[in-house]
């Protein structure tokens, strides 16, 4: 690809982060985004077909680079824990809780932005999967709904021991047999 193009979608995708951490996603459009990444219009259609895709690539780039220093631990069962971990931590975060949530909201009435949804959470639970195993939607929903629970609907922090309970329930229905 030309590098051109994966700069300005760089800047776009960083420029829509700021967006989000700075107004929160009542304002995120097409129109305010173009203005405060100082590109046209006409270059967001030319990448994404909607403002949820581009919320969903802002979402997936986020947490498709982790740090590179860091070094990703190998055991499913520390593996979970760093993962749920990162789940909190990037839900929790202002602008990817804007994301978030506006995602959700388009999510609602559109069926693309479903789908969008849907990719996002498929990607995620994949990334899960390479070290823990085979994961069913049941399975996944068990230990990342919690988190999105607490931080959506009851409005609350999400604590390492709760993360912890949520560990230790996945791996004992593992031992079980019960996915």
């Amino acid at each position: 690809m030309d590098p051109r193009i994966d700069r300005t979608k760089k800047h776009v995708l960083e420029s829509a982060l700021e967006l989000l951490a700075d107004e929160g996603a009542a304002y995120f459009s097409f129109s305010t985004i173009a203005k405060h990444a100082k590109v046209s219009r006409a270059t967001l259609y030319r990448h994404w077909q909607s403002p949820a895709q581009l919320l969903a690539d802002v979402i997936l780039q986020t947490h498709r680079n982790p740090p590179s220093q860091v070094e990703l631990p190998t055991e499913p069962e520390a593996f979970l824990l760093y993962f749920l971990r990162g789940v909190n931590t990037g839900m929790s975060e202002p602008s990817m809780k804007a994301a978030l949530a506006a995602l959700m909201s388009y999510a609602t009435s559109d069926e693309k932005t479903q789908k969008v949804l849907y990719d996002v959470g498929e990607e995620r639970r994949a990334t899960l999967e390479s070290v823990w195993g085979p994961i069913d939607q049941e399975e996944y929903t068990r230990m990342v709904g919690p988190i999105v629970h607490q931080i959506f609907l009851a409005r609350k922090p999400v604590r390492d021991e709760f993360i912890q309970s949520l560990v230790d329930d996945a791996i004992q229905r593992r031992s079980q047999g019960k996915g």
